[in-house]
């Protein structure tokens, strides 16, 4: 553990040659830390032997170029659970975009599965220790919750991921306008033969009603791809057979209920 809170410091300059083995937790909270620092820094959080699991840099300078190079830092690593930005005013939502971006990038599914799974808990208030979490910061927030609750199975946090966010549509419509990155087509990437185990994971998850706004939706089912009349024929018939499915076996689950 180093602590150098409140130190004053203006700059550090980090030798990855003297970096004490095994270094688990680094605060570094109440100094002048700009963006050259997070440059520094970004040294302890990328490579296979990297071990720092709790980085504190609240209460300094840094901005949204300094979020970013932190970010970019963070893409591969798999060590850091905890990083501590709370009170640095110059981070703005287009630093929190990225934060967002890094823990679920929502561009494509491989996107998402290919987020960090890894960091768990944040301090995110970019303002001050009383402002409320905006949407954007709500939304760092549940992705984080996923990673923690799935804090050993990075794979499976994935798919939370996936499921939580890109299976439905008007929360996908919402990432992506708050990453600046247009809507992809989710269903355009996912192959037809699978189109009806997927609509039924999104009605056991999200309601039926989702299901109508996927299909109705300009980023639907049927946008940027026209499949043959009997391949859509074929497409519902298999999710009518598993809403069937699904629905017996809630009544199953409802006349054990009963019964107990």
């Amino acid at each position: 553990m180093w602590l150098c809170g409140g130190c004053g410091l203006d700059s550090i300059d980090i030798d990855v040659n003297s970096i004490p083995p095994n270094l688990s937790v680094l605060s570094m909270c109440h100094n002048n830390i700009n963006a050259d620092g997070c440059r520094e820094l970004a040294k302890l959080l990328q490579g296979e032997t990297v071990t720092l699991r709790e980085l504190y840099l609240d209460e300094n300078k840094i901005d949204d170029e300094g979020v970013g190079i932190l970010v970019d830092a963070l893409q591969n690593n798999t060590s850091l659970e905890y990083l501590n930005l709370e009170n640095n005013g110059g981070i703005t939502n287009n630093g929190l975009k990225l934060l967002l971006k890094l823990v679920n990038d929502v561009s494509s599914i491989n996107s998402t599965l290919q987020s960090n799974h890894t960091l768990q808990t944040s301090g995110l208030s970019a303002l001050n220790k009383d402002s409320a979490p905006n949407e954007i910061e709500k939304q760092i927030r549940h992705a984080l919750a996923i990673n923690q609750e799935n804090a050993d199975d990075s794979a499976a946090a994935g798919r939370e991921k996936v499921i939580s966010t890109q299976l439905n549509s008007l929360t996908r419509k919402e990432l992506c306008c708050q990453q600046g990155i247009d809507e992809c087509n989710f269903y355009s990437q996912i192959n037809d033969l699978h189109l009806p185990e997927v609509l039924s994971l999104v009605a056991r998850t999200h309601g039926v009603s989702a299901i109508s706004n996927n299909v109705t939706s300009e980023k639907g089912i049927w946008s940027n791809k026209l499949p043959s009349t009997q391949m859509k024929l074929f497409i519902m018939q298999q999710f009518q057979l598993s809403m069937q499915q699904l629905l017996l076996s809630m009544q199953t689950e409802l006349r054990e209920c009963e019964q107990s």
